[in-house]
């Protein structure tokens, strides 16, 4: 720009020197010099200035490629993050939805175990129950069948020994013993009594309140017969309700080693996948903090890529 207003200078030159013909040859050698000097000049810095644009442009363009590749990469990375981000989230989605299924299976496993062991507990205390009631049972018909077959083997000693009834039944030592039986054996009856069918209860009810004759062999072998009946059932239910607690036992065992296992694997499987939320959610906060950083320097250099590219057009358009 420079160097043309010097030629607009030179170009009025000739004008000037017609107008001052009178003013001699000196003056305008000096001015045309003097314009001469200004145009070497004007050139040189105008040369400077375009070497200086050049650089400029040339610094604008490098930091403009620059700056679009850092952005670019940044959309890149910023739309990977996000990526990443969405596939962890979606995966914790998927994890907490097993690990609640796995909470609600573990409950119920425990809540089955508990229900178990309610029952086993309940089924045990009445088996021991009656367990103590057959036992108990068993015993007072032994100790009924026992006191009959020790009267019964007195009186056949008495007749062995040929002694006439009514001697047995007045001699003094012989009498009391035998009422001393009958007292026993009604008590061990009585007793035995609670474990008979109706019609047994009145072949024994019969047989206590019939006249104390000094015999008891024809009817007692009758209510032997009825008590040892009941004791091998009794004997034979006990067999059976101990086998069936046995077995219930052991079934419970088994069922609770199956839930215990069960629930141990529940359990692994829900610490697992609980540890992998953790590490997703680390993961998920990092990632976000470095695509909020990602995002940040791009704005940084979208900002500064449009100033840089403002100005070269400001100074081509000035150029």
């Amino acid at each position: 720009m420079r160097s043309g207003l010097v030629l607009l200078a030179l170009l009025a030159i000739p004008t000037q020197a017609n107008d001052s013909l009178e003013g001699g040859d000196r003056t305008i050698t000096k001015v045309i010099k003097m314009l001469q000097g200004m145009l070497v000049k004007s050139k040189a810095d105008g040369e400077k200035d375009v070497k200086l644009f050049a650089k400029y442009k040339c610094y604008c363009d490098s930091n403009a490629a620059e700056k679009t590749k850092e952005i670019a990469d940044g959309g890149a990375a910023i739309e990977l993050l996000a990526g990443e981000i969405a596939a962890l989230q979606g995966e914790n989605g998927v994890l907490s939805t097993e690990n609640a299924e796995l909470e609600m299976a573990m409950g119920d496993n425990e809540r089955a175990r508990a229900t178990a062991d309610s029952l086993r507990t309940k089924a045990n205390d009445d088996f021991k129950a009656e367990e103590e009631d057959m036992v108990n049972a068993i015993g007072q018909m032994d100790q009924a069948i026992d006191t009959l077959a020790a009267i019964g083997a007195d009186q056949t000693a008495a007749k062995a020994s040929l002694v006439s009834q009514e001697k047995f039944m007045s001699h003094g030592p012989t009498k009391a013993s035998l009422i001393k039986m009958k007292d026993n054996v009604k008590d061990a009856l009585k007793a035995a009594s609670v474990f008979l069918s109706d019609k047994q209860k009145r072949s024994l009810t019969s047989f206590i309140q019939a006249p104390f004759t000094g015999t008891y062999q024809s009817q007692s072998g009758e209510i032997v017969g009825i008590l040892k009946n009941m004791r091998d059932t009794f004997k034979s239910n006990l067999a059976s309700a101990r086998a069936s607690e046995s077995a219930a036992a052991e079934s419970h065992s088994k069922f609770t080693k199956v839930k215990e296992d069960e629930f141990n694997k529940m359990k692994k499987s829900f610490d697992d996948k609980d540890k992998v939320l953790g590490e997703n959610d680390d993961a998920i906060s990092t990632k976000k903090t470095s695509k909020s950083e990602e995002e940040a320097s791009k704005a940084d250099n979208e900002e500064f890529l449009a100033k840089l590219q403002k100005n070269v057009r400001r100074e081509d358009q000035s150029f």
